[in-house]
């Protein structure tokens, strides 16, 4: 279960882990959150009370909840906070672990036979009204050394999350309210992006940042097309997406024997 930036809104995130384990106890399977980014790491006294909340619920029924880093989410030093995401950083996570967990930039998991790869970061539209260190932090965005090791793994995937993504969303307000300086660190990033979807090759993309929900379809590097979902922020009716991965895997490998007979197949996997 994917959800949409929540930007330190316990009630959105509490629904959510109740939601998970409603569909856990009626599906019978295994199922785990993931947070697409702007999740609600914070400095100081405010941010650990929420992320502190979030793991003890998710604990408490026994759900995974993995969340990816946004534009707004504060790094932390890792050491004297348990605010920042570094403190909850986690490059092996596990479905099955119990609890809040931060999965770093770059990780790839496999899932019941699909290969996932994550990826947070993003630029802030609305830096120049943030003050650095308390409210805005550099670390928000992608770099080119993470963009390099993700290349130089040779690792692909079929589902990418990520916190921002290379496309402008369909029907998404065709100019922002941003200075130039911003507005060229936003293309940076997507470019940045850009090259990762290069490198790792999804067939699906589900990412927040833009708090717009839609669904589309996006060329892919190799020729093929890739599926992209769009998560809205904070509501709990537009804001979460379900993808089965059992459904997922099937459909993928359904997908490669009609490549190998030479059909297509653009469904949505999900």
């Amino acid at each position: 279960m994917a959800i949409g930036d929540s930007h330190g809104n316990s009630r959105f995130d509490h629904s959510a882990i109740e939601r998970a384990a409603r569909l856990r106890d009626k599906v019978d399977r295994d199922v785990f959150i993931v947070s697409v980014g702007d999740f609600g790491f914070w400095p100081g006294l405010r941010g650990e009370s929420f992320v502190a909340g979030v793991d003890e619920l998710a604990r408490r029924h026994n759900l995974a909840f993995w969340a990816i880093d946004g534009n707004h989410d504060y790094p932390g030093d890792g050491r004297s906070s348990r605010a920042g995401y570094r403190a909850w950083s986690n490059p092996t996570p596990s479905e099955d672990q119990p609890g809040l967990v931060h999965v770093p930039r770059g990780t790839v998991v496999e899932i019941g036979g699909v290969t996932i790869g994550l990826c947070g970061g993003g630029a802030s539209p609305d830096q120049d009204q943030r003050q650095p260190g308390t409210s805005w932090w550099p670390e928000e965005m992608i770099t080119d050394r993470e963009v390099a090791l993700i290349e130089s793994s040779g690792r692909t995937v079929d589902l990418l999350i990520a916190h921002d993504t290379p496309w402008r969303p369909p029907d998404f307000a065709t100019s922002l309210d941003v200075s130039p300086k911003v507005r060229t660190l936003m293309a940076e990033n997507q470019l940045r992006l850009a090259e990762i979807v290069a490198a790792w090759q999804p067939r699906l993309l589900v990412h927040g940042h833009f708090h717009h929900s839609y669904r589309a379809t996006a060329p892919g590097p190799d020729g093929t097309s890739i599926q992209v979902i769009g998560i809205d922020d904070e509501n709990i009716d537009t804001s979460i997406e379900t993808v089965d991965l059992a459904a997922f895997a099937d459909k993928m490998n359904q997908r490669e024997r009609r490549a190998a007979t030479g059909a297509t197949d653009t469904s949505l996997p999900t």
